[in-house]
């Protein structure tokens, strides 16, 4: 998987309630689109809404073995659906500070190629 963190004190920040994330969707090039198309996938988002979120979720207990990047975009459909199967899109999860208007990028989600580690 690629999950490509650019800043990691984020993830104490959010844990905390202090930030909140939206996330965007960039399209890859193809036949279809044959220009890079960025668009919104989720508005603000804050602790309360991923607690209600990861509640209402069926328990799965590999969710709670991951860091909280890899919980986020699997939890907010960030991830492959089928095995070997790469999304053409990259997702950036952008925080700002709560009540602020400044966003930052925290991480990305590119396109990835499942692999079996045996």
């Amino acid at each position: 998987m690629s999950i490509e963190v650019v800043d990691k004190n984020i993830t104490n920040e959010f844990s905390n309630g202090e930030i909140v994330f939206r996330i965007t969707a960039l399209s890859i090039p193809s036949e279809e689109l044959p220009e890079r198309n960025e668009r919104n996938v989720h508005i603000v988002t804050s602790l309360e809404d991923y607690k209600k979120k990861l509640d209402s979720h069926l328990y799965t207990p590999l969710l709670f073995t991951c860091n909280l990047p890899t919980r986020l975009a699997y939890l907010y459909g960030c991830l492959n659906y089928n095995y070997n199967q790469p999304r053409t899109d990259t997702y950036t999860f952008w925080w700002r500070e709560m009540y602020t208007d400044n966003w930052d990028i925290w991480f990305k989600v590119n396109p990835y190629s499942d692999a079996d580690v045996g």
